[in-house]
């Protein structure tokens, strides 16, 4: 459901330059807080764009602390490329990989879930670019 809505939204995947105006766009980058001698200091996620989308993805990684790394086999018809398949199951191990290393650092379960999902939309238009260029080829 998260992934119907996040295409949903983004409609062409080209309108972006890179992944960080993408995570800008669904509102899942952190504020700043600048003043004099303090530098560098993030806040809350800035929320802004499209709650749906943004709240589909964080919810959709509720299940991350319960990763199974088996492979799930895709229904007949549903076939992916090999490149779009090894990008995503590194994405997957990636997204892991960073939830438990968050989680271990001491971060809130919610943040640590809100910080992978920040990756995980650019991951998606870094996925969406693949196919985009696949079907703009064949």
């Amino acid at each position: 459901m998260g992934a119907l809505t996040y295409v949903a939204t983004m409609d062409d995947f080209s309108r972006f330059r890179n992944g960080r105006s993408v995570s800008k766009y669904f509102g899942l980058t952190p504020t700043r807080h600048d003043s004099g001698e303090k530098v560098g200091r993030n806040g809350k996620i800035t929320k802004a764009g499209d709650t749906t989308v943004r709240k589909a993805v964080v919810e959709g990684l509720a299940s991350l602390p319960n990763y199974n790394k088996a492979q799930k086999w895709l229904p007949k018809g549903c076939e992916v490329s090999a490149a779009v398949e090894a990008e995503a199951c590194l994405c997957n191990s990636r997204n892991v990989d960073r939830y438990r290393a968050l989680t271990k650092a001491g971060k809130r379960k919610n943040v640590a879930k809100v910080a992978v999902a920040s990756e995980l939309v650019r991951q998606m238009w870094a996925i969406g670019n693949i196919v985009r260029e696949e079907l703009e080829q064949g």
